[in-house]
């Protein structure tokens, strides 16, 4: 049976965003998450299923997201090494509940990309 030795997720100072309007790249307000980041990494660890995870070792993976106008996430994707950790990250972030806070340009809502690095080591 996998244990999970180390969950954590590296934010980097915080996620990794740019924001599209066609082609803007800068905001006055990025998109944000309902209760913060620290929430946000509460919440997914709550969602993802170890157990769909197979294989051993340290696992990386990047799920880039857009927070749309209206705060629905859409286009997940997720690149990494291992496809069962891949699938779940994509599905863990499918699954979270709140809606997010559009980010803002000029007093307008703005689609905004995340890009998160989440890491896992399993071992027997």
């Amino acid at each position: 049976m996998k244990n999970l030795i180390l969950f954590c997720f590296l934010l980097l100072g915080g996620f990794v965003f740019s924001q599209t309007k066609d082609s803007i790249i800068s905001t006055e307000a990025r998109a944000e998450y309902q209760g913060g980041d620290e929430q946000f990494k509460k919440d997914i660890m709550k969602k993802f299923r170890i157990r769909k995870v197979h294989g051993k070792g340290t696992f990386v993976t990047n799920v880039r997201f857009i927070v749309e106008r209206d705060g629905m996430v859409s286009n997940i994707k997720a690149k990494g090494e291992n496809e069962s950790f891949n699938k779940e990250a994509m599905r863990a972030v499918s699954k979270m509940k709140p809606k997010w806070k559009a980010g803002m340009i000029n007093g307008e809502n703005v689609r905004c990309y995340f890009t998160v690095p989440l890491t896992a080591n399993f071992s027997d």
